[in-house]
Order: structure tokens, then C-alpha cells, then sequence
């Protein structure tokens, strides 16, 4: 998650370079996009998938 979020602040880029252009849009920000999606694609899968919630074992039966 770090190295997709350092990805996604295109420093590495060099200074006042707004050239070649996609679609209309400077290629940092088509960057910055595209590692913004990454990010809260692997951030939701890790909460849908990975996350384990389980239910506490005292809730589980029922209560008393």
C-alpha cells in the first residue's frame, strides 16, 4: 500500500512538465488517477476478502 501511494504523487516526474498529453490530461494527473484507483481497489478487496470479522463467542450463543 505504500509503494501504491508514493506511485501516486508523481514527484519523481520533473519540474513544470505538463507534456505529452492523454486524452486531453496532463500524463501526472492520468498517473495519480490511475494509482488512486489501484488503492481503493486493493483497499476494498482487503476489507471484503482478508478482513477476518468474526463473531465474538459471547454473542454468538445467543445471550442469557
Amino acid at each position: 500500500m505504500a509503494f501504491i501511494v508514493l506511485a501516486g504523487v508523481p514527484f519523481y516526474l520533473p519540474p513544470g512538465s505538463t507534456h505529452p498529453m492523454v486524452l486531453g490530461i496532463p500524463y501526472w494527473m492520468v498517473i495519480s488517477l490511475l494509482f488512486t484507483f489501484l488503492f481503493a481497489a486493493l483497499t476494498s478487496w482487503i476489507c471484503l476478502r482478508r478482513w477476518n470479522i468474526d463473531e465474538p463467542e459471547e454473542e454468538a450463543g445467543g445471550g442469557a
